[in-house]
């Protein structure tokens, strides 16, 4: 007990280090200044203090590991990219001439563009979390079911699709 005192500062800056860290400090530091401002007070007092003190520690502990919880996920990159653009362009694979009325899908989504009559294709996702795995499907009568996959990746606002459909020799 000796070396307290004399380890203060290092306890108290690795204590600092996580939000549980804090709150263990904070119960020492509260019950030690309880001990000494309410010594005189009655029973009844002290035991209603004792539980507002308990209640603070817990709420702020919550409080804590929520902040905690949510700059870690920030941290790791998981903040869904807010408006995710799907561009590009659908072109006959054979002609290369562009094709109007292309229906491209992006499984699981509620993402439905049509090509115009210049080809292109333009789209908007929201909260598109990074790591995910989109699955484009284009959809024409006469041609093949085209199909191509992108990976999310953070710092990206968008895809670019060259679609080349393929005509159905059946």
């Amino acid at each position: 007990m000796g070396t307290l005192p004399a380890n203060a500062a290092a306890i108290i800056r690795e204590a600092a280090k996580s939000p549980l860290g804090i709150v263990a400090l904070m119960v020492l530091a509260l019950g030690v200044l309880a001990s000494i401002f309410f010594r005189q007070a009655s029973e009844r007092a002290r035991v209603g203090i004792f539980a507002l003190l308990v209640l603070g520690v817990a709420g702020f502990a919550v409080a804590a590991m929520r902040a905690t919880n949510e700059a870690t996920r920030l941290a790791a990159g998981v903040r869904p990219i807010a408006q995710f653009v799907v561009r590009g362009f659908v072109t006959d694979r054979q002609t290369r001439q562009t094709l109007e009325g292309v229906k491209i899908l992006a499984a699981g989504t509620p993402l439905e563009i049509t090509s115009g009559d210049d080809g292109r294709i333009l789209g908007t996702l929201r909260d598109v979390p990074p790591g995910a795995i989109l699955e484009f499907t284009a959809h024409k009568p006469g041609y093949l079911t085209w199909r191509k996959q992108y990976l999310v990746s953070s710092g990206t606002e968008g895809a670019e699709i060259e679609v080349e459909m393929e005509r159905d020799a059946h």
